[in-house]
């Protein structure tokens, strides 16, 4: 939906686990400790700052039409946004552990190792892995961990 009409102005959600980690039942919201959910809404999060202020000069008064308050989408990749996000440690062995899996990362041109580097694993929506050091994307893996083809491309 925010590739196709943008992101959403506002969202209205209950206090599900899944949206907000509440460390007492009725408690306050635990702001520092988002859930995956809350982690993607802070990547979008360039509302508060572009969005919102121009959304309030424009819609304070009555609207003369019926246009969308959607705002379109011109960030990054949404399926590096809308998935799951763990921070793993690199092992001796240039692998990470991933819940059951051992996941090798390959050979690349920019580093010989990222032993005891920190990267992050993705868990998309179709179940494949991403790994990630800093920006660059070091390999794509299926569900299984089984290293995907187009992650093995050599800079020339």
């Amino acid at each position: 939906m925010i590739q196709s009409r943008g992101v959403f102005p506002s969202l209205y959600t209950d206090r599900g686990n899944h949206y907000w980690h509440t460390p007492e039942a009725g408690g306050k919201v635990d702001k520092t400790n988002p859930t995956q959910f809350g982690r993607a809404l802070r990547q979008l999060g360039y509302l508060a700052d572009e969005y919102l202020p121009a959304f309030n000069e424009e819609f304070s008064s009555l609207s003369p039409g019926r246009k969308s308050v959607f705002v379109p989408w011109c960030g990054c990749d949404l399926e590096e946004i809308l998935c799951e996000q763990h921070e793993r440690v690199v092992n001796n062995d240039n692998c990470i552990s991933f819940q059951s899996l051992i996941l090798q990362i390959p050979e690349d041109d920019y580093r010989y190792h990222y032993v005891k580097t920190k990267v992050r694993v993705l868990r998309h929506i179709d179940g494949k892995l991403s790994l990630f050091h800093g920006p660059r994307k070091l390999a794509s893996y299926d569900a299984g961990g089984m290293l995907l083809m187009e992650a093995q491309k050599k800079v020339a």
